[in-house]
């Protein structure tokens, strides 16, 4: 089967290991592959890159890094990738900018430099342009989809039509750690493509990944693992005909978060900054470890006598407070090993932290 230049690959171990359904999910460095509105929420700069090589064929590998940074402008991203051996190339630069619409609903678009090279037949080169938008229904129910190739770009002297169509995506939460995807791909030339996957987060620091699409019918898997800034992701996609593929993603998060561009703002909070103030409202510098009561689990009530110290706190102190659980915990203690918590309203700027949740541990 004969495709055209610069078909839609799928891009990253992450997005790979879930089938491909990732365009309401795709919420990190990788999405100006994806869907650029997810750029808009990435609450801190990461930086990734993957490697890949199709049906393990050293010959057919792709490769490439992106990169996503929120700033007061918006998110702003970028990347690179390149396929194919020497005697055929094809090479894209990608810039992407995303900002909010309204509460809850991002807009992107990605300007796309392409470029080809075939040995001993020249070069040639197109534009295009991909836009997406994505929507925070609820804090547990993304809804996307992305055009691409929205310019309709043709290369080479015979003008040949690059792939264009759509991508339409859901990504559903139905409890703590789990997303549950789904994607309907109509990209011409290709037929209509249908995606599901699902992403559970077993450990705060690792997560089980897998997918199956149709056309062609493929299944995949895959898993993360974290430590500090550092993630790493690895793929297995099937092919019911030639040998399946590895996928690796490397990716480092750093810098502070800004917690605007990652929480999810309800009916009562909409264009609103949290006003809740803390019993403790500052700490000087010889002041105690920050400490927090209304501890539920009797097991953590026995360790700590009802007080629970967040400055040493593990994943397992926290996840036993009422309402806190293993995804929250560890929000709580990333955010406190790379920021620090002066004072008890830091807590708020915790990606994800719930009002409810705040006022357990004030």
């Amino acid at each position: 089967l004969a495709h055209a230049a610069f078909e839609f690959r799928q891009t990253g171990a992450r997005a790979v290991g879930m089938g491909g359904a990732f365009t309401a999910q795709s919420t990190d460095a990788t999405a100006p592959f994806w869907n650029p509105a997810g750029v808009r929420m990435v609450p801190q700069v990461e930086v990734t890159s993957f490697y890949t090589q199709f049906f393990s064929l050293s010959a057919l590998r792709y490769l490439g890094a992106s990169f996503a940074v929120p700033t007061p402008f918006g998110g702003i991203g970028g990347g690179y990738s390149q396929f194919g051996p020497t005697e055929y190339r094809e090479q894209q630069l990608l810039a992407t900018h995303a900002f909010e619409l309204v509460d809850n609903v991002f807009a992107g678009y990605t300007l796309k430099g392409m470029f080809l090279k075939v040995e001993e037949f020249g070069s040639a080169s197109a534009f295009g342009m991909d836009a997406g938008v994505l929507a925070r229904i609820t804090e547990n129910l993304n809804l996307a989809t992305t055009a691409k190739n929205v310019n309709r770009p043709a290369i080479g002297q015979a003008k040949e039509l690059l792939p264009t169509g759509f991508v339409a995506g859901v990504a559903f939460r139905p409890i703590e750690g789990l997303w549950l995807t789904g994607d309907f791909e109509r990209i011409e030339p290709n037929p209509v493509s249908l995606k599901t996957g699902v992403e559970f987060m077993v450990a705060p620091y690792f997560v089980l990944r897998g997918g199956v699409q149709s056309q062609p019918a493929r299944f995949s898997g895959g898993m993360g693992m974290r430590a500090g800034i550092v993630r790493l992701d690895y793929a297995y996609h099937q092919h019911g005909t030639l040998s399946g593929q590895h996928e690796f993603t490397l990716t480092f998060k750093f810098g502070a978060f800004n917690e605007e561009y990652y929480q999810y703002r309800g009916e009562k909070g909409k264009g609103k900054k949290s006003k809740s103030k803390s019993k403790v409202s500052k700490f000087d510098k010889d002041a105690k470890p920050l400490k927090i009561a209304a501890v539920q689990s009797s097991k953590t009530q026995e360790k700590f006598m009802g007080k629970l110290n967040l400055a040493t706190a593990t994943i397992d102190d926290l996840s036993g407070i009422e309402d806190i659980g293993l995804v929250t915990a560890d929000r709580i203690i990333t955010y406190r090993d790379q920021n620090g918590l002066k004072q008890i309203d830091d807590l708020l700027k915790v990606p994800g932290m719930h009002k409810n949740v705040f006022n357990t541990l004030k």
